[in-house]
């Protein structure tokens, strides 16, 4: 037996002060003296002052003395907060599901008063209750008292999130020699109880819900791919759902508040899959029984109109002239292409050529101010395909150190050597040069293509550059590195404003769901003595009473 309140050494002090005061006090009685008073008007005034107790040479009520002793002990150890079973070398965590799975009105509640009866019910020296949401929270730590838990939880409301419980649990398995770990997940979030088995040795994994459940279909994947059609500008998306039993459940879309046709069933059961969907940054929205399920932001692929200098190598005007999502346009161009020195399209971003002679290296970016040029670098070699050019046979053919250059200026800009864009020496037969063409030109506008999947608790990649804080009624996020971690539903927003929507995205953990314990009950074989004592301390007093009242006690 552990006391959660109070130290054994002050438990036992009090018990021990508890009997020597009950002990002493028996001892006690009243003796009267004579006094003569000339009137009984003052009889009882004399009879105040003759009262004095003294001790007694021998213990006179022993039954009245333990049946008082016990009801103090009993009091007492009451306020110790006895607990059976704590120094078994074993631990408890308590998981609350904060997650989309616990929206429905009054079901958060619930989970938050079957934790707190669990948590009463375990020896608090080594139960831990931690809020699982966007974050972990910790509400209880070993040897606080369940009364704290609300405290803590304060106005918390589930949110848009996927609690990362396997995460957490990864945790407790990497502890050494670890005592056991009985883990009591309360709520409806998916969990892959094959966790388990990487627990210590006899770990237990169990699930309490509130009443009331019903199983609720899923969203398990929402992206997008360029167009099977094989059309520039738009894009396919696929949904797969998980379904509870219902099989003839079709989702709807929204693209930009504007209602899809119903979308093409794919072979599988549960996937769905839109085509040749238009592909100019709106938002889609997936939604079933007017329930929202998940957003996808969709790519930006209308054709990049740019303006082009005639006297340009005949090999980068090919390329330009090959890839279907650019188009020259001199009016409305985003981008420029032309000879170093030449002034057209001034004041836009511009790829540019220039001779080997002026010096300078064979690669040369010019970004915006603020950003990072280490980190534009490793981007920019990665995306433009430099990292797989065969940079060594290319400085031989042109008798040339090569070289990648990265400067901060007031637009982005684009310099290479015309002696790389020569069709015997340079690089223009390559693989890597048309990827170079395209997707230097659509860094240079600023477009990026947009990821194919965003999940929340799943890091992807934004463009390059601090990522600003969301806003305080917006989304949580983390930063690592330049992996951009959504940890909520909605909308993220890099440093120059590039956006992507962020869905929850369940996976299907049905083989692993069998392994749970499925139960309604709080009570995990723990044993909190407080009411025991309480209750019992009341009957003996009861008894006392009654004792007195017969007469057989004092």
């Amino acid at each position: 037996m552990t006391f959660g309140n109070l130290g054994p050494g002050v438990v036992f002090a009090g018990l021990a002060v508890l009997a020597i005061g009950f002990y002493l006090l028996q001892r006690l009685r009243v003796r009267y003296r004579p006094i003569t008073v000339e009137t009984t008007l003052f009889w009882k005034e004399a009879l105040e002052e003759a009262r004095a107790r003294v001790l007694v040479k021998r213990f006179r009520h022993p039954w009245a003395y333990a049946l008082v002793l016990a009801i103090a002990a009993f009091l007492w150890l009451a306020l110790a907060g006895p607990e059976l079973g704590a120094g078994a070398p074993r631990r408890h965590l308590i998981l609350i599901d904060g997650s989309r799975a616990m929206v429905a009105e009054g079901r958060f509640e619930a989970a938050v008063a079957l934790a707190e009866d669990a948590s009463r019910g375990l020896p608090s020296a080594a139960r831990s209750v931690v809020l699982c949401a966007d974050r972990p929270r910790s509400l209880l730590l070993p040897g606080e008292n369940p009364l704290l838990l609300r405290a803590r939880l304060g106005a918390f409301v589930p949110t848009e999130s996927r609690p990362r419980f396997e995460e957490l649990l990864a945790d407790y398995a990497r502890v050494a020699a670890a005592p056991p770990l009985d883990v009591i997940l309360v709520g409806d979030g998916e969990l892959d109880g094959a966790i388990v088995d990487r627990l210590p040795a006899g770990s237990s994994l169990k699930r309490l819900r509130p009443g009331g459940f019903a199983p609720r279909a899923r969203l398990v994947d929402l992206g997008q791919a360029p167009a099977r059609s094989g059309a520039v500008d738009r894009v396919d998306v696929l949904v797969r759902l998980a379904l509870p039993e219902r099989t003839d459940l079709t989702p709807r879309g929204r693209l930009d508040g504007l209602d899809l046709p119903a979308p093409e069933v794919g072979a599988e059961p549960a996937l769905f899959v839109w085509r040749d969907l238009p592909a100019r940054a709106q938002v889609l929205d997936v939604l079933l029984d007017d329930r929202p399920l998940g957003r996808l932001l969709l790519d930006d692929r209308r054709p990049l109109p740019y303006a082009l200098d005639e006297e340009l190598p005949a090999a980068l005007r090919a390329a330009l002239a090959a890839d279907p999502g650019l188009l020259r346009d001199d009016e409305h161009a985003e981008v420029v292409v032309r000879r170093h020195g030449n002034e057209l399209g001034a004041g836009l971003p511009a790829f540019e050529v220039d001779d080997m002679a002026a010096g300078g290296a064979a690669f040369r970016f010019r970004h915006q101010d603020g950003d990072d040029s280490e980190l534009i670098l490793g981007e920019l070699v990665d995306e433009l395909g430099l990292a797989r050019l065969d940079g060594a046979e290319l400085a031989a053919r042109l008798q040339r150190d090569l070289g990648v250059t990265v400067t901060a200026g007031g637009s982005r800009g684009l310099t290479i050597w015309t002696e790389l864009l020569d069709e015997e020496r340079g690089f223009t037969r390559s693989l890597e040069f048309p990827v170079f063409v395209a997707r230097g030109l659509r860094w240079l506008a600023g477009r990026r293509e947009a990821p194919a999947r965003v999940a929340v608790a799943e890091p992807i990649r934004l463009a390059s550059g601090p990522v600003e804080p969301p806003a305080p009624a917006g989304p949580a996020a983390d930063v690592l590195d330049d992996d951009y971690l959504p940890l909520r539903g909605g909308r993220h927003v890099d440093a120059r404003g590039q956006a992507v929507e962020a869905s929850l995205l369940e996976p299907v953990t049905a083989a692993a769901l069998a392994e749970l314990v499925e139960s309604d009950d709080a009570g995990t074989g723990g044993l909190d003595l407080f009411e025991t004592l309480v209750l019992l301390a009341l009957a003996l007093l009861a008894l006392e009473w009654f004792l007195v009242q017969t007469s057989r006690i004092p």
